[in-house]
């Protein structure tokens, strides 16, 4: 099971949540011209899209209307000095020719500015018009009417006209409920994680439950802490912390290159760069080790999320047993964690010097979740260039 897969049980979820109740969608910035939209969507009942009046919105022929008129008079005036221009030919006038070559000119670069506005209206209206019709449903310009109409409002993000959205709803229209497809926080969105269960653990902090889930789920928690593996020989970190020495570290890396078949000489160990990363530039693969059955993997498939200055998450896909991600973070682009799309668990690779100390607050798990809902929006985003990729 991998992430689309995930989103696609969250759609389940959202219609059986939606139930009978009438559905409106409002498309952000984005969403009604993003056709990712309508196709993850498929299947749930929309009774009405909400468009607000603006430079692109639906019932703008009159700008469209506008350019044609221009269009047409500039072109009578294209003529009129066309015949102004034989004329002056006729009679040997060249300063009437020279006038009229100037104002041709001058048209003919009007109406080529105007051609090209009367046709991105024109586009622009088409394109709306379009997967707004795709919807097959009513289209509202007016939000109080829109909102009268609609028991559960979606939003594809919380851009455009979200908040107006979430106040009339909460000053006039409580019968409303909004959610919004990418909040982390809701577990009926498509990026949100199911309340209730167990889905964050500290891989070094392993508690009696945290060994228990991972028991249960398959997970062996030596393959994890071995892919967690960030000393390199000029790092801080003591093993009497995470378990393992500079040239352990070392050593298991090589070990993973000579098992996926690569030359284990690419990496040294005096260079102040953590193994995995020199393995990566070396062989433009990525290496771990599956969490379930030990094997030694590799990858050159990633999705970069530009999500934060300090955390450039880059997220490395694996398939063995099951399909993982091995998240790369912060301005030191080390290992910070793991996603198992199958299980929906968030893994900390996290070393922590002591009990709640402040190195552990930007690793929260609030954190993870909000890094793993952008990732599950990033997909979303990218809805059909993930299987072409992925395959």
């Amino acid at each position: 099971m991998d992430v689309k897969d995930v989103i696609k049980i969250k759609v389940e979820h959202l219609k059986r949540t939606v139930g009978s109740g009438r559905v409106g969608v409002y498309g952000g910035e984005s969403g009604l011209s993003d056709r990712n939209m309508k196709a993850i969507l498929d299947g749930v009942d929309v009774a009405g899209v909400y468009v607000p009046s603006g430079p692109l919105a639906v019932g703008k022929p009159e700008l469209r209307q506008v350019a044609e008129a221009k269009l047409a008079q500039l072109r009578g005036l294209q003529d009129k000095l066309l015949r102004f221009k034989q004329k002056a030919h006729g009679q040997n006038n060249g300063i009437n020719i020279q006038k009229a070559e100037q104002l041709s000119q001058k048209v003919e670069g009007a109406i080529t500015e105007t051609e090209l506005l009367r046709k991105l209206l024109s586009n622009a209206a088409n394109d709306h018009g379009e997967n707004i019709c795709g919807w097959g449903c009513r289209v509202f310009t007016n939000l109080d009417e829109f909102l009268a109409n609609t028991d559960v409002c979606l939003t594809w993000g919380k851009g455009g006209d979200y908040e107006s959205i979430l106040n009339r709803i909460k000053t006039a229209f409580p019968q409303s409920r909004l959610i919004d497809l990418f909040d982390g926080e809701d577990a009926d969105s498509l990026t949100g994680f199911a309340k209730g269960r167990q889905d964050y653990i500290k891989l070094f902090r392993l508690t009696g439950q945290d060994r228990q889930l991972l028991s249960e789920k398959g997970y062996n928690a030596e393959y994890l802490k071995k892919t967690a593996m960030n000393i390199f020989k000029n790092s801080i970190q003591k093993r009497s912390i995470v378990g393992f020495t500079a040239i352990e570290s070392f050593e298991h890396e090589k070990q993973l290159l000579a098992e996926s078949g690569f030359d284990s000489g690419v990496i040294d160990f005096e260079r102040s760069m953590p193994y995995f990363l020199q393995s990566m530039l070396k062989t433009g693969h990525a290496f771990s080790r599956c969490p379930v059955c030990g094997k030694a993997c590799r990858t050159d498939q990633s999705f970069c999320m530009l999500t934060h200055p300090y955390h450039q998450l880059i997220f490395y896909r694996f398939s063995c047993c099951k399909t993982f991600y091995l998240i790369i973070g912060d301005s030191r682009q080390r290992k910070i964690g793991m996603y198992v799309p199958q299980d929906e668990l968030m893994i900390n690779f996290i070393y922590y010097e002591g009990e709640n100390s402040a190195s552990e607050e930007p690793y929260s798990r609030q954190h993870y979740m909000e890094w793993i809902s952008d990732f599950k929006r990033h997909i979303i985003h990218s809805w059909d260039d993930v299987d072409p990729y992925t395959a």
